[in-house]
């Protein structure tokens, strides 16, 4: 099964980003996302696992949070970089920049957003994953 989903432009946005997911096993599937800038085109590919669910239960909350794993293809893997990055996504939340989500890579540790996190939460918004 192969799922796309394409992030629209709002006002001012100068990027779009589309990421596809394709179901290999229970707990595995690929995602590849495309982010277009201008004439610019970057690409990634990632194996998804998903390692299911897990409570969070700071201030008396107890929300389910759906938890991952992505790792770089081999081509696309850097020397010095992470191959993987753990990503908590609260499905419940109402955007891709709610404080419930997280995820270790560098763009998020600085600005508290990223590709990973966009692209998992708009795959499980509109159903899936």
């Amino acid at each position: 099964m192969t799922a796309t989903v394409e992030e629209p432009r709002t006002a001012g946005q100068q990027k779009t980003r589309t990421a596809r997911y394709r179901h290999l096993t229970e707990n595995l599937g690929t995602l590849d996302m495309a982010i277009v800038k201008g004439k610019k085109v970057e690409e990634f590919s990632y194996y998804v696992e998903d390692l299911g669910t897990d409570y969070d239960d700071r201030n008396g909350s107890t929300n389910a949070y759906r938890c991952f794993r992505l790792t770089k293809a081999r081509h696309q893997q850097k020397p010095g970089e992470p191959s993987n990055y753990d990503i908590q996504i609260d499905p419940e939340a109402e955007s891709a920049q709610h404080k419930g989500h997280s995820c270790e890579c560098l763009g998020f540790l600085r600005w508290g957003k990223c590709k990973h996190v966009s692209s998992l939460f708009a795959l499980i918004r509109n159903g899936k994953i």
